[in-house]
């Protein structure tokens, strides 16, 4: 493939290539993220990028409780760039894609 947003035959671009992921996520890049599923109450998931390389980095995932403290174990696994931006492959079929412009303060 010639354009690093498109994964494969059939797919969408996604927002950022891998390359563009990895710039993104230093050592210690820390998320937050708020989980609001359909069926349940939403929740704070916190992901952190520790020990990146050329190829990807360790994940590290925890929860956030009510009251602001972790909940459980961190878990820890090793994920690529790549599969990272494979989060956001979709095929072209299911995806309408139309540029916009945000103005943020």
């Amino acid at each position: 493939m010639s354009d690093p947003h498109v994964l494969g035959p059939g797919t969408a671009p996604t927002p950022f290539t891998a390359h563009e992921i990895r710039a993104g996520c230093p050592d210690e890049r820390t998320i937050t993220l708020l989980v609001e599923p359909a069926g349940g109450p939403s929740w704070q998931r916190v992901n952190r990028f520790v020990a990146p390389d050329a190829d990807g980095a360790t994940l590290q995932r925890w929860r956030i409780g009510p009251d602001g403290e972790r909940v459980g174990e961190i878990e820890e696994a090793r994920t690529t760039w790549l599969q990272l931006q494979g989060h956001a492959s979709f095929p072209e079929s299911l995806v309408t894609i139309h540029p916009e412009t945000l103005v943020l303060p």
